[in-house]
């Protein structure tokens, strides 16, 4: 799928957080509607704070849905501990230059099923920030897979579900800001500012509106 997708000109330094369930944690980020939280994907999120003790999900709030709120805090947490429970972090809504910090001062973003991203997963791969996704799981179009898949990213196997989508999220959580700084530089190239993707799109407008 082409692109030409404009960020502003570099992403923003990673921002510290007064958080101190944040602050020195490996950071899952989901920031995503609280409508698109899924049942079955909660066992993803439940799955990644036990597996990996220095991390933490952080997810978005939204104070005009209370209930929605209520549902998925009360949801994600069954059968958590404590402690697990309190690595899983909703933040208030925010301006986007905060927004796009977060997002960049993450290690790793994770795409929610059945229904993925799709400018935020732009967002974060721009930022160096990989994509943990499962195609086989999303009913809408696979967008994350894709991009990455246009990046020359490896491709997850086939199967596997909730262990390999946990497994392979905390690997990539681990990485070096070598790798996150060469895919940074792909995705500007591949994903974002593409002359051949606005000329594609221009030949398309004109051929469906003559």
């Amino acid at each position: 799928m082409s692109t030409s997708f404009t960020l502003p000109a570099a992403p923003p330094a990673a921002q510290s957080s007064h958080n101190p369930l944040i602050h020195g944690r490996r950071r899952y980020v989901c920031l995503q509607s609280l409508m698109k939280f899924h049942p079955s994907f909660d066992e993803v999120l439940r799955g990644i704070v036990r597996a990996d003790e220095e991390g933490v999900v952080i997810l978005l709030k939204n104070s005009k849905q209370p209930g929605w709120m209520q549902i998925v805090e009360g949801r994600i947490g069954e059968g958590l501990s404590q402690g697990e429970r309190e690595r899983i972090v909703f933040l208030e809504q925010m301006d986007y230059q905060e927004y796009l910090a977060v997002v960049c001062g993450a290690d790793v973003n994770l795409d929610p099923y059945p229904f993925g991203g799709g400018v935020t997963v732009l967002e974060s791969l721009a930022c160096g920030v990989d994509v943990v996704t499962d195609a086989e799981m999303i009913t809408v179009w696979t967008l994350a897979d894709a991009w990455r898949e246009e990046m020359g990213e490896a491709r997850r196997e086939e199967g596997g579900g909730v262990e390999m989508y946990v497994r392979e999220a905390v690997t990539k959580a681990k990485e070096g800001s070598e790798v996150k700084e060469r895919r940074r530089g792909k995705a500007w190239e591949v994903l974002h500012e593409r002359d051949d993707a606005r000329l594609e799109w221009e030949r398309f407008l004109k051929k469906v509106t003559r």
